[in-house]
């Protein structure tokens, strides 16, 4: 019986463990993967770094962008430093992989196995 009382001691620090594998899974996979990648990549390097919304000179519009203010905002913050896409992959991958497991883990019975779920539908399509 210890043996098991040892183990649920570690969930917690499983569940962030297979969180974070998780979400270098999503990051930092090779453009092309996902259907439409290459037109986030597109999009990604049309932004202007967060420099130009300060200055003032670049203001939103949904109708000349067609992006949500969250995605320029993300992507014109990652753009003020670097123009590699994977690092905005990896970004938008942490925001998404860890909001769902905050919910998972304080949700679920069972935070492990709703991971594992989460993870044979999202990934392995």
């Amino acid at each position: 019986m210890s043996r098991f009382s040892e183990f649920k001691n570690a969930r917690p620090h499983l569940f962030i463990l297979f969180a974070f594998i998780l979400t270098l899974l999503a990051g930092l996979r090779e453009a092309g993967v996902g259907a439409d990648d290459f037109a986030y990549i597109k999009k990604f390097l049309r932004i202007p770094h967060i420099g130009h919304w300060i200055s003032g000179s670049f203001s939103y519009s949904f109708r000349e962008t067609y992006a949500e203010p969250g995605f320029l905002a993300l992507g014109s913050f990652i753009r003020m430093y670097t123009d590699n896409y994977t690092w905005f992959f990896l970004s938008m991958a942490f925001l998404s992989v860890s909001i769902a497991c905050y919910n998972f883990y304080f949700l679920s019975l069972y935070p492990l196995l709703t991971l594992l779920l989460f993870f044979s539908h999202t990934f392995l399509y």
